[in-house]
């Protein structure tokens, strides 16, 4: 399989979202007043169209700079984001994919197998989880460093949150009518920034979150104020799951009627430390911590973006900063 791309040009930006400098700026009165917050900056480094392949569910990137992508059809696509090479690996029969490890090029079926990208084909490694499980339907998952996966499972109404190796429950929430008229949509669960605890995130506004470490006990919870949403419908808004930058978590609050975006970033503790409002339908997907981040352009056009990211301390150093990302491959 050939992912069809084209290079961007050193220093060319997604006007939309980085204008000047391409800086994550303060644009409202939320963000606290400290100059030396951290500023993220992204420049666009090149494009793939996806049309060939179809809706990408989740992602992750390699410590190698590797695409690993799980598609809608419950298969898999992997690109390296160097080269340009790219394979698609059809899902075994009765399994489809839904989630992804960066490490190992490792993914994770609804049936609780895992698999092995190799040379383009997908080849399970181990055993699937217990039939007496089965009623239990397996709907994301993260992966751990130690290899191990934390799974979110839904029954009846309830979702259960536990370690996919030993099968040991963590915790478990029901999802039921919070008062507005809408059922529970599952929370997003992360890692924090630390990777030392699990983050259970509202999926609608208000933005808020449940720290708990890692064997389910709360640890903590915080809400943040954002008061431009103060009489926004609960259900007009969604928020994307959160990426970690730098120690920072970078969340996207999408707005289901048009293109307008809010991206905040948000500190361990909780505290809003920037955001910046932009009319685009971006989406981001997966960002490493060697400065690679993968977004879609628009889920419309199944376009992916490579953007190169890099941490600032004011905004100061981030305007007058000369400093540049190096475009991977040059034409």
């Amino acid at each position: 399989m050939r992912i069809r791309y084209r290079i961007a040009g050193a220093g060319t930006l997604l006007v939309s979202l980085m204008a000047f400098y391409g800086v994550l700026r303060v644009t409202s009165e939320e963000a606290r007043a400290d100059t030396d917050a951290p500023v993220i900056e992204l420049r666009e480094m090149r494009r793939w169209s996806l049309e060939s392949l179809g809706d990408v569910v989740s992602a992750s990137i390699s410590e190698q700079g590797e695409a690993l992508l799980v598609l809608a059809s419950g298969d898999a696509a992997w690109i390296n984001l160097r080269d340009g090479t790219s394979a698609l690996a059809t899902s075994p029969s009765d399994d489809a994919m839904i989630a992804v490890a960066p490490n190992g090029k490792r993914f994770l079926s609804d049936r609780g197998c895992e698999f092995r990208l190799e040379e383009g084909t997908l080849n399970r490694v181990g055993v699937c989880r217990p039939d007496d499980e089965a009623a239990a339907q397996l709907v994301s998952a993260i992966p751990l460093p130690s290899g191990d996966w934390i799974e979110q499972r839904l029954r009846d109404n309830v979702m259960t949150v536990g370690y996919r190796s030993s099968g040991e429950q963590v915790f478990e929430r029901v999802l039921n009518d919070d008062g507005s008229g809408l059922l529970n949509v599952m929370p997003h669960l992360t890692l924090s920034p630390s990777g030392a605890q699990l983050v259970e995130w509202s999926t609608r506004l208000p933005l808020s979150a449940v720290q708990r470490s890692m064997n389910g006990r709360e640890s903590g919870r915080f809400q943040l104020p954002l008061s431009r949403f103060a009489d926004s419908p609960a259900g007009l808004w969604h928020v994307v799951r959160p990426l970690v930058l730098d120690g920072l978590w970078l969340v996207v609050i999408a707005d289901v009627r048009s293109d307008r975006r809010l991206l905040v970033l948000v500190a361990p503790d909780g505290s809003l430390v920037r955001s910046t409002e932009l009319q685009s339908p971006i989406g981001f997907l997966a960002a490493s911590h060697l400065g690679d981040l993968i977004a879609l352009s628009d889920v419309t056009t199944r376009e992916l973006v490579l953007y190169c990211w890099k941490s600032l301390q004011s905004r100061d150093a981030a305007t007058n900063s000369s400093s540049q990302c190096t475009p991977l491959i040059r034409e």
